[in-house]
């Protein structure tokens, strides 16, 4: 079972959007500017691996993956999250972690601008670009989903899993 859809624009303040009985696909970009958007344990296929496609979070809002679901990214897919968006990559425990991924070969990008808000715990993260997780200067890191408790793997050779500029 599966939603497909081509670019998807969510600006939805004190909207919640979860994913109940689903996965997604998302063919091209996906801009959430206000709302929250849960995945509640499913996946998200970000991009078709053709191009660059965005996932965009910014504004007022919250993007969720949560426990035992995963964000698999396309080939040069990249997510940016900035000017006051928060992205939560949190899972209940190791058994049980939030999932960033590539969908079958290649590498993504993933960017914390500046205002952005990244949180991750219980997390797994791998097959990232050389950048691995960039959180440019004015990101902001989560103090309580402060990357605890996860596994970074399958990075690309000379590359590194996790920048940190100046946050």
């Amino acid at each position: 079972n599966s939603s497909k859809f081509h670019h998807i624009i969510v600006n939805a303040p004190g909207v919640t959007y979860n994913l109940a009985s689903n996965n997604l696909y998302v063919n091209g970009n996906f801009t959430l500017q206000a709302g929250n958007f849960n995945q509640n344990g499913y996946t998200v296929n970000m991009g078709d691996g053709n191009g660059t496609d965005y996932m965009y979070v910014s504004g007022s809002a919250v993007y969720t993956i949560g426990a035992n679901g995963t964000l698999k990214m396309g080939n040069n897919a990249t997510v940016s999250v900035y000017d006051g968006g928060q992205f939560f990559a949190v899972g209940t425990d190791n058994a049980n972690p939030a999932v960033i991924t590539r969908q079958l070969t290649g590498t993504y990008a993933f960017e914390v601008e500046s205002l952005g808000n990244f949180a991750a715990q219980h997390y797994q993260f791998e097959y990232m670009n050389a950048n691995g997780i960039y959180l440019k200067d004015g990101a902001v890191l989560n103090s309580t989903y402060n990357l605890s408790d996860g596994v970074f793997s399958n990075g690309p050779a000379g590359g590194t899993f996790l920048t940190l500029e100046n946050i």
